[in-house]
Order: C-alpha cells, then sequence, then structure tokens
C-alpha cells in the first residue's frame, strides 16, 4: 500500500468489477490479494495473496510516484473449478482454486516481451472453451489464448498476427468470433482456427473505440465518451 511519510494512504490502483456464481462474490481489491465472498452474509471463504507492482518511496510527504499498471481492469472469470484474475496492480494472471483459493497456476502478463506503452495495458477478453480446450483469451499488440490447463511453462496455446494499432477497451467473445477493438476498427478473429483474422470494419465518423457489450441484436459500445450501439457488426455505419 502506497503511504506518504505520515502513514496515511494516498492512493492506490483500482480494483475491478465483481463476479457473482453460486451465491460466491469473488473480488479483486487493488490492494494485493483477492477475496471469495458469501453474498448473503458477507462472510469471506477464502483470501488469496500475489506479487503487485513495485511500491516506489514517496517523492515529497504529500507525492507518491505514480504506478501504472500492464493490464486494464476485468472482473474475476469462473470457469468450473478454477477463479481466473489479472490484477491490475499485479505482474500475472492467477488461476485459484473456486472452492479453497489455493493457487493453481500463474503467468507473467508479458512474458519475455518488452513492456508495452502505458497508455494501452493489456484488455483480458475473456474465458471460452473450443475443441476441448479452456482458453483465456487477451489482447495487447496481437490476440492471446492461454491453455488454461496446459503443462505448466507451455500454457501460451497461441497468437494471432501483430494488430495494426493499439487495443482500445475491452474486446468480447461472440460464438467462435473474438472482437477486438482499436482506435481504427473492430477487428475479428476465430477461435476454433486459433485466432486467424476473419475481417475488419472501420469506426464510422465520430464513433469511439471502447469496451464492448454484443447483445442478441445490438453491438454496445461504451467509452468515457460516449455510449453507442450498432445494429449491424458487418457495417457499423448502421
Amino acid at each position: 500500500q502506497e503511504l506518504n511519510l505520515f502513514g496515511i494512504p494516498v492512493k492506490e490502483l483500482a480494483g475491478s468489477a465483481i463476479s457473482v456464481r453460486a451465491g460466491v462474490a469473488y473480488v479483486t481489491t487493488g490492494l494485493g490479494f483477492m477475496a471469495a465472498v458469501e453474498v448473503r452474509t458477507g462472510n469471506p471463504r477464502w483470501l488469496a495473496s500475489y506479487e503487485i507492482i513495485d511500491v516506489k518511496p514517496v517523492e515529497y510527504w504529500y507525492k507518491a510516484p505514480i504506478r501504472l499498471p500492464s493490464v486494464a481492469p476485468s472482473p474475476p472469470f469462473v470457469t468450473k473449478d478454477l477463479v481466473i484474475v489479472a490484477p491490475t496492480e499485479g505482474r500475472h494472471f492467477h488461476a485459484y482454486d473456486r472452492k479453497t483459493g489455493e493457487l493453481v497456476w500463474y503467468w507473467p502478463y508479458r512474458p519475455g516481451r518488452s513492456g508495452l506503452p502505458p497508455a494501452h495495458p493489456i484488455q483480458v477478453i475473456g474465458v471460452t472453451e473450443s475443441r476441448g480446450q479452456r482458453l483465456l483469451l487477451y489482447a495487447d499488440t496481437r490476440l492471446r489464448a492461454l491453455d488454461i490447463d496446459g503443462e505448466p511453462g507451455k500454457r501460451q496455446a497461441w497468437n494471432s498476427l501483430p494488430l495494426d494499432s493499439p487495443v482500445i477497451g475491452q474486446g468480447a467473445i461472440s460464438g467462435d468470433s473474438v472482437l477486438v477493438t482499436t482506435g481504427d476498427a473492430l477487428n475479428r478473429y476465430s477461435i476454433t482456427q486459433q485466432g486467424k483474422f476473419i475481417g475488419s470494419t472501420p469506426w464510422p465518423e465520430r464513433a469511439n473505440a471502447g469496451n464492448l457489450v454484443p447483445l442478441s441484436h445490438v453491438l454496445l459500445v461504451t467509452s468515457r465518451a460516449s455510449v453507442q450501439w450498432f445494429y449491424d457488426w458487418e457495417a457499423l455505419e448502421r
């Protein structure tokens, strides 16, 4: 936790949205640990800690150095026996046993790669299953997939070709497609074809890239500046 010289908290990276499954809320706190909490009583079932990015000493008595997260906020993903999180103040993806909170595996956000521009953190998209394989999908300079049940050290399942521009906003999974937003376009990839690029549709004039919410008849796009909806994913001008 970041403190000034008087021991008073200065700021913390924001926690993410919660996930609720079978009466249990799964929460990341922004303080280096997550919790599974019973919704009806508020009692914790388990707590789990993880390594966080460095907290540097204060520069002045009132000012702490800025910490830039490697990953954008995302909710915990509950998949069968696991809870998978990508905490904003952390260094790794983590998979915990859903019942006990025991750490099952972790994977660095950027293994063997240089840092991304701080303005464009990793966007975690979600969990899906393809050909009996559970996958965690996320995007940075490429769309990437982690094999949730893979062998230690061999968890990277596949990567797409490089994106033309930085990812902006959280993408979405819709059927066999992964939708990835950049500042220029909405990009579509195939899951069963291991990240094969399907197509790209430029954003209409005055539209803003952002977080995607695919609904039955509408694609909702939310950003800091606007909330937009499109009726045709293939022709966004509608």
